[in-house]
């Protein structure tokens, strides 16, 4: 802590400078830069990161919890998610504890589509909703705006600079087409991506840290959230 002093009294921590070096969006030269001692640490390790290092002795390993979230974002301001049955219907389709195993390594805490996580102080503990592939069915069946819609495609749109977004991208797809709804993958370079995030009718998008909440519900669940040229 910067703030803090060393028992001689100089203040910590010594360091002459810092220098961030940018290695590109693939992670593999993160991890051979680490190993070789080119780099002391890497930002936004991964869980695919972990597992190729956890065990490398050379390195200490510490798990802290974040509040980091893996969100499926969908535009309300466009059909059919202007429907709430139809935002419920896609939300009981998650297999959560499948993504948890297969994209995460079961690296994460479950979560019950609040944006706010256990290491936020404004979390709430909920229990995690089970996926019932039938309810979402009769939510479906049930909405004039999926009947008028009538199954066509819906593209997910997500990025490619991480392993885990594309993995969730696939469970779902699976997941949806047991509900009977037809998820057409679209994966983008994240150059392509993040400058677009909020245009994309379907999308995964992770979400990091904000200083304060309230920006976090005002950048994700309010018209700011609208681009600009479609408010």
């Amino acid at each position: 802590k910067y703030w803090r002093k060393a028992p001689d009294g100089k203040p910590l921590p010594f360091l002459d400078e810092i220098v961030w070096t940018d290695l590109g969006a693939e992670r593999a030269p993160y991890i051979a830069a680490i190993q070789s001692g080119q780099i002391d640490t890497i930002y936004n390790l991964g869980p695919e990161q972990y597992q190729a290092l956890k065990d490398d002795p050379n390195l200490e390993m510490k798990v802290a919890k974040s509040i980091e979230t893996a969100l499926f974002r969908m535009r309300l301001d466009m059909e059919p998610f202007t429907d709430k049955d139809v935002r419920n219907a896609f939300k009981l389709v998650q297999p959560r504890e499948e993504m948890a195993n297969t994209a995460y390594f079961g690296l994460v805490d479950l979560g019950h589509d609040a944006h706010f996580g256990p290491a936020d102080p404004d979390y709430v503990e909920k229990p995690i909703p089970e996926q019932d592939i039938e309810q979402a069915k009769q939510l479906l069946a049930d909405s004039p705006t999926w009947q008028k819609w009538g199954n066509k495609p819906i593209k997910c749109t997500y990025k490619n600079d991480t392993r885990h977004e594309p993995v969730e991208a696939e469970v779902f797809q699976r997941a949806a087409e047991e509900a009977g709804i037809n998820i057409q993958l679209d994966q983008r370079p994240a150059t392509e991506y993040w400058p677009k995030w909020n245009h994309y009718h379907f999308g995964v998008t992770s979400w990091a840290h904000r200083p304060l909440n309230t920006m976090v519900s005002l950048l994700a669940y309010t018209k700011e959230a609208v681009p600009p040229d479609e408010k």
